[in-house]
């Protein structure tokens, strides 16, 4: 499932946002993004996604963590050697209904 066509518009934000705070690699890969698992933390507020597998315990090497500028909700990216790896997305309720039948990953303990 494309992040752009579960939520167009929240995607075209962190896209533009990105490019603001000049990280246009990472707001390439925006339009790219293929949702793999929802977080598995089963928390209400929490509409995070990944594009890529788990980690089975700390990203490693080659990880940074980019907060991104929004004016509603809470958006951070988890990028790994340069490719978004997962999609924290806090307090955006526009995600709950197209996310619920994706499948959650495990929570990082049950990994």
């Amino acid at each position: 499932m494309r992040f752009t066509e579960v939520a167009p518009t929240l995607a075209g934000e962190i896209e533009a946002s990105l490019i603001q705070m000049a990280r246009p690699d990472l707001g390439k890969q925006i339009g790219e993004l293929e949702i793999v698992s929802r977080c598995g933390c089963g928390d209400s507020f929490c509409n995070s996604f990944y594009v890529g597998p788990p980690p089975k315990g700390a990203w490693g090497p080659d990880y940074d963590c980019v907060p991104v500028s929004m004016e509603r909700g809470m958006v951070v990216l988890d990028v790994v050697e340069g490719q978004i790896q997962h999609v924290e997305v806090l307090d955006r309720e526009e995600l709950t209904k197209p996310l619920s039948g994706v499948p959650r990953a495990p929570r990082p303990q049950d990994r």
